[in-house]
């Protein structure tokens, strides 16, 4: 898999107001967001697991997406005369 950027595109309504009350509590859970922790009992083969998660990031493009709101007026929108 590359690991170059692949496409730019502004935010819906909806992700500038998910981002907008992740920012708003940055201490609190992020309750649009869900993070799960897994414990496997025995030896886990790390290498597999890793190609299995890099398998399913290369098949399904929306799990690649990101926010950017570094340096930009609003999230997902670059700023200045152009």
């Amino acid at each position: 898999m590359s690991h170059e950027l692949e496409d730019v595109w502004p935010l819906s309504p909806l992700q500038e107001g998910l981002v907008y009350h992740a920012l708003l509590d940055s201490e609190g859970p992020d309750v649009y967001a869900v993070q799960l922790i897994l414990d496997f009992d025995g030896v886990v083969d790390a290498v597999a697991l890793r190609a299995a998660g890099q398998a399913l990031l290369d098949r399904h493009a929306n799990l690649r997406a990101a926010f950017w709101i570094d340096d930009l007026d609003q999230p997902g929108r670059r700023g200045g005369g152009g």
